[in-house]
Order: structure tokens, then sequence, then C-alpha cells
């Protein structure tokens, strides 16, 4: 996923294309657009291209990735940027793009000419000329609308993909990589955390350690340290042991709550651990 070598924006630049259809389609609120937005069958040749682009990849470099792992994550990625588009970008746009839509269709009625006298051909070209216009016009507001649509798709969508990128280079092993690829496979929605810059964090560094992954609220205070332990238990020398109990020790006086995975968790149970450290997050939420 971080190598130089794979080149990503064109098809992460039709699947901008592919769900600003759809959800024009949508937002135009046609009984007819809408089922065809809800059949929308180019969303299952993007969810294969999504798997061929990452599996290979994601497996051959990391043994704790499972082919499962691979598959779900790029499903799931492409649900998160479908789902997000809906949540986020077209409703920030639709009323805009509705209002345009409006105004061309108000324009195509109030200069629909009567219907000419059949028996004059000269009316009847000159009737055949005006509707092709309003036509034109219509489809060409509709044409704006959508690509409108599409260029803030297009822009949300690599800023999440910049940000998924930019966690995963952060982190400082197979095993971190492995975690944050579970996130985004396993996370159930609608929180998504791994995309929401403003809580969620890897590598944070507060006093004098650096946490592997932190959820950190302020709005709610919540903390929540996820530690991904490289060697299991009894692989722990006596001190490594004794400074990771006073390090949670310290981070608990400070408000965090500390989790911690080993090695063998996540590479027997991924989808667990992940489920585990979510449960802890949406408790402390609940709480």
């Amino acid at each position: 996923m971080d190598k130089t070598n794979v080149n990503i924006e064109p098809l992460f630049t039709e699947i901008a294309t592919s769900l600003t259809k759809k959800h024009f389609l949508v937002r135009t609120d046609d009984v007819i657009s809408r089922a065809v937005a809800e059949d929308w069958k180019p969303y299952v040749d993007l969810a294969f291209k999504l798997h061929t682009t990452f599996t290979n990849l994601l497996t051959a470099e990391n043994t704790f990735i499972s082919e499962k792992t691979a598959f779900t994550f790029s499903r799931q990625l492409l649900n998160i940027f479908d789902g997000l588009a809906y949540a986020v970008v077209s409703p920030e746009i639709s009323k805009e793009i509705l209002e345009q839509i409006e105004v061309a269709k108000q324009l195509h009625h109030d200069n629909m000419p009567d219907m000419p006298d059949a028996d004059s051909l000269d009316d009847v070209k000159a009737f055949t000329e005006k509707i092709k216009k309003l036509v034109s016009q219509y489809s060409n507001s509709m044409n704006e609308a959508e690509v409108k649509l599409r260029e803030l798709t297009t822009k949300f969508i690599f800023a999440h993909t910049q940000r998924l990128l930019t966690l995963f280079q952060s982190c400082e092993s197979p095993l971190e990589k492995a975690f944050l690829i579970g996130l985004v496979a396993y996370d159930p929605p609608p929180y998504y955390l791994w995309a929401r810059n403003e809580i969620f964090f890897s590598q944070l560094k507060t006093g004098n350690y650096r946490l592997d992954f932190a959820v950190q609220d302020t709005a709610s205070g919540i903390k929540v340290d996820i530690e991904l332990d490289g060697h299991n238990y009894h692989e722990k020398t006596e001190e490594q042991a004794v400074s990771d109990r006073s390090r949670d020790r310290t981070l608990l006086q400070q408000g965090w709550k500390v989790v911690r995975f080993h090695r063998k968790e996540i590479e027997e149970d991924l989808e667990g651990c992940i489920k585990q450290a979510s449960e802890v997050w949406y408790s402390e939420k609940a709480g």
C-alpha cells in the first residue's frame, strides 16, 4: 500500500466518478433514477477492482493480514466512501444542485412553445428548434450540476485516501499496519474511527510516551490508548513487563484507558481484536 510503483489515483478517480453518478441520480429525486441508483452495477466492478489492487499487495507484505481481511478491507473501504459521500458531500451541495435543476425545469416549462398548426411546415420547424434548444439548456444545467458534485466527491475521496495513507505510513511495524487495515475492514459503522482525524491518531506523543493508536476526544474527555505488543507475554523480559506496567499506570493517572493486544492475538483473531477495541471506545462514549 505504500509502494511507490502502485498508482491508485486512476482507480479512486473512477470510484469518485461512479459514486457521483449514483448519488446524482438519488439527489434528483426521480423515481426511475432512484431505481437505477439502487441497482448500481458498476459498484460491484469497483469492489472487485479494489480487491485485486490491494489483496496481493497487503497479504504479500504482511503475514498478519489474511486474504479475508484484505478482501473485507477493500469492500468496506468502498462502502465507507459511498456512505460518507452520501452523508457528507451530497447533502452539502444537494440544495444548490436541486435549485439549479429546478431552474432548468422551470425554464423548460415556461418557454415551452404551443403546438404549431400541423399544416404549417415553417411553424413545425420553428417548434422543433425551440424544443431542441430547451432540451439542450436543460441537459447543460444537469451536466453542470453533476460536474460540480463529481469535483467535490473526488476531492472528498482523495482527502480520505490521503488520510489513510498517512496513517498507514506512520505505522512503525507490520503489526500496526495490520491493525489499521483491520480497523478499516472491521470497525462497525457509523463512526469510522480512522477517518476522523480530529480524534483518531497514530503515534500520538503524550508526555514521555508515544501511543501506537489513540482515540482522544477533547469534547467528551474520552482517551483510549491502543497498544500492540510485538512479543507475547511470556516472551517479555522482566524489564519490559515492569516498564509496560509503569507506563500503563502513568497513563491511567492521566485519564487514559489502555487496551493492549499481543502479537498472537492479532495473528489469530484480528477481527476480534478490532471489535474489542471498538467496544471500549463505544462504551466510553456511551458512558
